[in-house]
């Protein structure tokens, strides 16, 4: 770059000066909007007061269904540009590592982008920068925005999806040997936080036997126990990171977890190789109450919600773990409904019926749940 130019995120108050450098008002105008909201980041360059090029990052999930499917809230690259007088001057390339950057500094793994086949020149770019094709074919992508008299105008491209690894500090998503509950149960008895087994391990507590493999484990504790929660682990030695939406984020000290969101993942850095052993699930209680994540509705006295095995580990009541599960009904979860199903009494026939039904009166689920018995 032979001119001293700085790129840094939009503010609204820019707007003014961005359309009247680059027209496209309905772009620059949702994009701060969508910035607003905490939905991604608006990025330019600026050659003293003069903007010279963009590039937004895109933090929701993808319109296409092939990059939703594969790449799933991987943050996107969209729409950059580079006024054309000061195009071949590494403009580019600075918007494309200012949005690396900080898709890594927020936790993400991976980036990618769009380019259509046949904009040669991007494509070369974005070879140079590290990105390779995905390798499941080309996407098209689709979009309405207002043209000149204000009508809508429909674009439509063919276009490679590219991929980028970008700089992780801890272990990659898929990279979990989670501990079993009992080895969780041994490591945070001296913990002063009353926390639980969720999801699916807490049914194979409840039955008694492992049932199938487990990806991870999950426990559940109150949010507002997290500061003794965290003081507790940090001081064994662990590293807690905040999982959200595709990202993960270390949390440093004075970093909090994004209230947004209800995970935090652990690892021991002692590990060779690293991965990660427990996820902890923040539950919002009212009134010493378990809710459940997706129905806030259904309550529970947390009294009613938890048993513990012969050895003491706390696990989460196996109807409450399956109206967790109601929200996806993957073949798993299916499998587990079967298994617990028969061993349920009347009182827990009961809570699930009638999370199933405040969830949805026509739940598929429902029609395999009996009815419980009144004597």
């Amino acid at each position: 770059m032979d001119e001293a130019v700085d790129v840094r995120l939009a503010h609204d108050a820019e707007l003014p000066v961005l359309v009247a450098a680059f027209g496209q008002e309905h772009f620059f105008r949702d994009r701060l909007i969508r910035q607003s909201q905490g939905l991604g980041e608006l990025f330019v360059a600026w050659a003293g007061s003069t903007p010279v090029g963009d590039v937004y990052l895109w933090r929701e999930q993808a319109d296409e269904a092939p990059v939703r499917e594969h790449l799933p809230w991987t943050p996107m690259i969209n729409h950059l540009e580079v006024h054309p007088s000061w195009q071949k001057r590494g403009i580019g390339t600075a918007l494309v590592r200012a949005t690396e950057e900080h898709a890594a500094r927020m936790g993400y793994g991976q980036i990618c982008l769009g380019v259509s086949v046949d904009n040669h020149d991007a494509r070369r770019l974005y070879t140079r920068l590290g990105y390779s094709d995905w390798e499941h074919g080309l996407v098209d992508v689709v979009w309405d925005e207002p043209g000149p008299d204000g009508a809508p105008v429909h674009y439509e491209l063919v276009c490679h999806w590219l991929v980028r690894a970008l700089p992780t500090q801890g272990p990659g998503l898929d990279d979990w040997e989670a501990w079993t509950p009992e080895e969780a149960h041994r490591r945070l008895k001296d913990s002063t936080v009353d926390w639980h087994v969720a999801a699916g391990w807490a049914i194979d507590l409840y039955l008694g036997r492992q049932t199938r493999e487990h990806e991870d484990l999950e426990v559940a504790i109150d949010r507002a126990d997290f500061p003794a929660w965290r003081s507790y682990l940090e001081s064994q030695g662990y590293d807690l990171y905040d999982a959200a939406a595709g990202r993960l984020r270390r949390l440093g000290p004075g970093d909090e977890p994004d209230p947004k969101f209800h995970q935090v993942w652990l690892c021991d850095p002692r590990d060779d190789p690293v991965v990660w052993r427990m996820d902890t699930f923040l539950e919002e209680r009212d009134g010493g109450q378990w809710s459940c994540h997706w129905l806030p509705d259904v309550r529970v006295p947390m009294s009613d919600a938890i048993d513990r095995t012969a050895d003491g580990v706390a696990y989460l009541r196996p109807e409450l773990v399956l109206l967790g599960k109601a929200k996806h009904c993957r073949p798993k979860d299916d499998k587990d409904l079967r298994l617990v199903l028969p061993t349920l009494d009347e009182a827990a026939l009961d809570r699930l019926r009638f999370g199933l039904a405040a969830a949805d009166p026509a739940h598929a689920w429902l029609a395999h749940v009996p009815h419980a018995r009144r004597g």
